[in-house]
């Protein structure tokens, strides 16, 4: 807690997991806060919280690794999340060195892993990251429910 004014300052973002109870009152600090009995989402930008088809696939597949981690004690989830990001950072590194400029919505699947849904992630992402030399296309909505 003693450099919690460092975060303040920072122009960077942080994904951090603690059991300190101390941060809930730090509301601040955090956009996400999960206790073992409740999820609280700031109010900041409610969409990027919004649920996709993709996220639900992505849900399903995590509860598989779950499942799997709580019956064989490996690290299924750990890795399912490593995985995740692996791909998208990978992908992020490869369009930057490639030069590219639109990010199409199939590049977002085959080079990402995310889904035209993920569009508004894949923005907040960038500009938190400070790429501001891809453009991130969508597809036009089709539907109520276009992943």
């Amino acid at each position: 807690m003693r450099d919690a004014d460092m975060l303040d300052d920072s122009t960077f973002g942080f994904v951090a997991c603690t059991s300190e109870r101390l941060f809930e009152e730090k509301d601040d600090l955090w956009d996400v806060y999960l206790d073992s009995t409740r999820l609280v989402i700031d109010e900041k930008d409610g969409r990027i919280l919004q649920l996709t088809n993709r996220d639900k696939e992505r849900f399903h597949l995590l509860r598989q690794a779950d499942h799997q981690a709580s019956t064989t004690g490996d690290n299924s989830v750990q890795a399912f999340f490593e995985d995740l990001n692996d791909t998208l950072f990978t992908g992020i590194a490869s369009l930057l060195d490639e030069g590219v400029r639109d990010l199409t919505p199939e590049m977002m699947e085959t080079r990402l892993g995310m889904g035209n849904g993920d569009a508004f992630f894949v923005r907040e992402l960038f500009r938190t990251l400070g790429i501001h030399n891809i453009k991130v296309k969508d597809h036009a909505r089709c539907c109520f429910n276009c992943n």
